[in-house]
């Protein structure tokens, strides 16, 4: 049996990028593993994506442009209507924000986007 990957899903090379970058230490000096990841998955320089501010903004897509949640996380907004990935990091217990570096944050969010992107493509077919 056949199964169809669908893109940005948790199966596809861009849903496992997400989990792992969801899934890592939020720590200032970055991940290598993370970065490494990152420039596998989307085909960029290896270069210190979570560790470097100037670095994750990189990831961002085309037509797409920084934001920030009301509590100071990036996240990403699309031009040409306003859809954003990524935002606010809660706990499980009582929903307050977490706090995780920026260029961790960024990550996500272009992630995010790149996975939002990825499905839109997929459902237009």
């Amino acid at each position: 049996m056949t199964y169809t990957v669908i893109p940005g899903s948790t199966r596809s090379p861009l849903g496992r990028l997400f989990m792992h970058l969801v899934t890592t230490r939020s720590d200032p000096s970055g991940d290598p593993a993370a970065d490494a990841a990152i420039a596998s998955t989307l085909g960029v320089p290896p270069l210190p994506y979570t560790a470097d501010d100037d670095a994750a903004q990189t990831l961002i897509p085309s037509g797409w442009s920084w934001g920030t949640t009301a509590a100071g996380t990036p996240i990403c907004v699309r031009d040409a209507d306003g859809h954003a990935t990524g935002g606010d990091v809660r706990d499980g217990q009582r929903g307050n924000v977490i706090s995780i570096p920026s260029p961790l944050a960024r990550c996500l969010a272009a992630v995010g986007a790149l996975k939002f992107i990825a499905w839109e493509e997929w459902a237009r077919q």
